[in-house]
């Protein structure tokens, strides 16, 4: 069995924000494509407790492939959330924790956001009744194994999963929602945001399909008509600083991986930092080669770039960037980057 899913839609209004509906609408028609069996949406799907579903049953009326089952688990935006409140065909709200059998003699768990309370909480009534690697949680909350920070736009804890709350269990995965950005931790998942709430929420959006026979978790991309990038290029005052922001500018357009025709979609912050000896010619270059694309703000953020005309420690720091280049540096995201070394260098270099 394949079942699709999905969390964070945070809708509120077509009118507000229909980047959200379309996101909805297209994983509902790629479930359809998929001829996937079902698709969970684990928690917030509405932005807050609302009492007006109208614009949700229509776009889920109009997309939903015929057959498709729907499930939805409240989350910490809409835990009032109940069956009653939707009327649509198809769909489950799913409000106290229970079993649902998903073929191949293996269930799903399915946990709807408890405030107050932990993840691992709600598992002991359940025991008898999954059978170690034959099961997956779906759940709400923060996993606090393997991620190292929470999302910022929700400070706290929000219905903790931890190690020892599966240790008894032993889930082929856990799949879930809260955290909006993508996170691939077997056997935890977060699929990320289908459609970003703000400039913080980056990258091409995706859900996730869950194989029960094969326990796989594939990834694939929401067509969402708002993407967002935040990125910080490290200025060094050499020879030819033109090329030198082109070249950096065009690996990060690269690294997007931007599927062709998606550039009016693409809203960028871009910051350049560090030191030149034109501030006003890197503004221009900067703008010529994100031309392509609309800029989060006014433009790019050149304030905490700064003049230098010191050829000594321009020369340092050329050296410098090529030895941290050299570097074998891992790319855990608990350390700092190469260019946050960079940086940190440079304040040495010019604070001297």
């Amino acid at each position: 069995m394949r079942i699709a899913m999905t969390a964070d839609l945070h809708l509120t209004t077509r009118k507000e924000h229909p980047e959200r509906f379309a996101a909805l609408e297209d994983m509902l028609r790629q479930c359809g494509e998929l001829s996937v069996e079902g698709l969970i949406i684990a928690g917030d799907l509405f932005d807050h407790s609302r009492q007006n579903f109208a614009d949700f049953e229509k776009a889920y009326n109009q997309a939903r492939p015929a057959g498709l089952a729907v499930t939805v688990i409240p989350g910490n935006h809409d835990p009032d959330l109940t069956a009653g409140a939707l009327a649509v065909e198809g769909l489950e709200v799913v409000s106290e924790p229970s079993v649902r059998f998903a073929g191949d003699e293996f269930n799903l768990l399915l946990v709807p956001y408890r405030a107050g309370t932990s993840m691992g909480e709600h598992l002991p009534p359940f025991k008898d009744q999954l059978t170690p690697g034959r099961w997956a949680l779906v759940s709400h909350g923060d996993w606090s194994g393997g991620l190292r920070s929470a999302d910022p736009n929700e400070p706290g804890v929000y219905m903790p999963l931890t190690r020892g709350d599966l240790a008894g269990t032993n889930p082929a995965v856990c799949l879930l929602g809260h955290i909006h950005a993508p996170y691939d931790g077997p056997p935890v998942y977060y699929p990320g945001s289908p459609c970003p709430l703000d400039i913080n929420e980056t990258g091409l959006r995706r859900f996730l399909i869950f194989d029960t026979e094969s326990l796989t978790v594939t990834p694939l991309r929401v067509d969402s008509p708002r993407i967002y990038f935040n990125e910080t290029v490290v200025m060094l005052p050499v020879a030819d600083e033109a090329a030198f922001l082109r070249d950096q500018l065009r690996d990060r357009i690269r690294d997007w991986g931007l599927p062709e025709g998606w550039e009016d979609r693409v809203q960028v912050r871009l910051r350049v930092v560090g030191y030149t000896i034109d501030r006003a010619a890197v503004e221009e270059v900067a703008k010529e080669a994100m031309s392509d694309f609309a800029f989060y703000g006014e433009g790019p953020d050149i304030s905490a770039l700064d003049h230098t005309q010191d050829a000594d420690r321009i020369e340092i720091a050329r050296q410098v960037k090529e030895w941290i280049e050299a570097l074998e540096w891992s790319k855990d995201p608990a350390q700092p980057t190469k260019d946050e070394i960079l940086r940190e260098a440079l304040a040495v270099i010019y604070a001297a």
